[in-house]
This record gives C-alpha cells, structure tokens and sequence, in this order.
C-alpha cells in the first residue's frame, strides 16, 4: 500500500481563502455589524484622497491604541486628505476621473 500524502489529514490547507483573509482584517476596520471599511469604499467607487478620509475616519473611532489620543491624529489625516481631494476638484473642475488631463507622452 502506498503512502499518504503529508498533506492528507491537513485540514487547514483547503480552507476558504476569504476566511484566512478576514483574519488580517484589523479590528478598528470593521463596524459592530460587521461592515468592512473597505467595501464601503469600493461599493462607492471613491476616489483615493476620499477612500482615505474614510478609512481613517473608520480607524479614529475604533479600538486603536496607536497613537493613545482618542483617534485626534487620525482625525487630522482625514481632514488633510478632503483638502487635497477639494484641491483636485477645484483643479480639475469634477470629481470623476473622467476629468483628469491625460499625460501625452502615453498618446503615442
């Protein structure tokens, strides 16, 4: 008789990949109904200055203790990245990326 595999009573290897992913999913990234910050910005579409104001909106109100001053730091990160997108905006004159200017280098 041949010998098994030592993959054979492995039980963890076959598992849902979206299981083990949940795991490197921080705490303060997730509500208390279980909503992913990361899917709210992807289910919007957002822009990447505004997906990062969500996202350290989403981190100031968690159970963070990186900074240990009641999520003010992450605060101001957020306030800095909406002055950078209103920046684009005023710039660009939209919020899409349909109005972006397109460099010509890659128009060749």
């Amino acid at each position: 008789m041949k010998d098994k595999s030592k993959y054979y009573l492995d039980t963890e290897r076959n598992k849902n990949m979206s299981e083990q992913q949940d795991k490197r999913i921080p705490s303060y990234y997730i509500g208390l109904d279980g909503t992913e910050c990361r899917k709210v910005i992807d289910s919007f579409e957002m822009t990447y200055h505004i997906a990062s104001c969500c996202k350290y909106i989403c981190r100031s109100s968690g159970e963070t203790t990186k900074h240990n001053d009641y999520g003010v730091a992450d605060i101001n990160k957020a306030i800095a990245h909406l002055t950078m997108e209103l920046d684009r905006i005023k710039k660009y004159k939209g919020r899409g990326t349909n109005n972006l200017k397109t460099d010509n280098c890659c128009n060749r």
